[in-house]
């Protein structure tokens, strides 16, 4: 054998036994997401919701392998549930969703309700995400944020935030009488509160349906919404909720940017 050859061989048997006979592409590309999984874990650890949210909410963060970090930040319920309501919790699909029932089943009592409150905003604002057997899995788990001694909320929606409203910054608290009969329906509704906030309350509740658990119907319950603007002009414009169904309910939204003048 020549002295190059020998010299060929000696150098791949170098190579093989220190490791380096991987292949560099995959070593860049996992070095690659171990740097955008401390990136994110990084921006996680920001005391500030709002850059919480646009940290998961940016397209290089926005996938399935990224799930297992910011689960880590389930701590902030807040921040949780108004992300949850950006639909952005159900943008990652059923595997997604499939993890987060197994946080569920995993966390502790504050991370419980903070998964609880995103899946059934989640399903407010996209009902049609999953299928029937996921949504009956996903309803077995968020009893505690849809039911009470007497009552469950079978079907909801989330009260919208009043444009008109919103503009002009009115923030308040909405009184509302429900009465269920035994099927469940609403039939009879009466509000106290600012007239446009009454509205929206109205208009959303009386197409829930309510299983009854105690008590003979017709049932009375009393809901309280409130409708809170909050913080500074943002380019978020995140509509927040936090529920405690059916006895509350609340609304949040950044006050929206103005342009004024020509």
């Amino acid at each position: 054998m020549s002295t190059p050859s020998i010299r060929a061989v000696c150098l791949l048997l170098f190579l093989a036994i220190c490791g380096g006979w991987e292949n560099p592409a995959v070593g860049q590309a996992g070095s690659s997401k171990e740097q955008s999984t401390r990136q994110l874990e990084g921006l996680l650890s920001n005391r500030d919701s709002n850059a919480r949210i646009r940290a998961i909410q940016s397209p290089e963060h926005k996938g399935e392998s990224s799930i297992p970090v910011w689960i880590k930040a389930l701590g902030d319920p807040d921040a949780f549930v108004r992300l949850a309501t950006t639909g952005v919790l159900f943008d990652f699909g059923v595997q997604a969703i499939k993890r987060m029932l197994t946080a569920f089943d995993n966390g502790e009592a504050i991370t419980k309700r903070s998964i609880a409150e995103g899946l059934m905003v989640g399903l407010a604002v996209k009902p049609n995400a999953v299928d029937s057997d996921l949504e009956k899995q996903i309803f077995d788990r968020t009893v505690l944020v849809r039911c009470n001694e007497q009552l469950c909320v079978s079907k909801w929606s989330v009260p919208t935030f009043p444009p008109l409203a919103l503009q002009a910054q009115i923030s308040g608290r909405v009184w509302t009488r429900v009465t269920i009969d035994r099927d469940g329906r609403v039939s009879g509704l009466s509000s106290q509160g600012h007239a446009l906030l009454t509205q929206s309350v109205e208009g959303s509740v009386k197409d829930w349906v309510f299983r009854i658990r105690q008590g003979t119907a017709p049932i009375t319950q009393i809901l309280v919404v409130d409708f809170n603007v909050v913080g500074k002009k943002s380019d978020l414009g995140t509509l927040g909720v936090s529920l405690k169904l059916p006895e509350y309910v609340q609304v949040m939204r950044h006050p929206p940017d103005l342009n004024i003048g020509p």
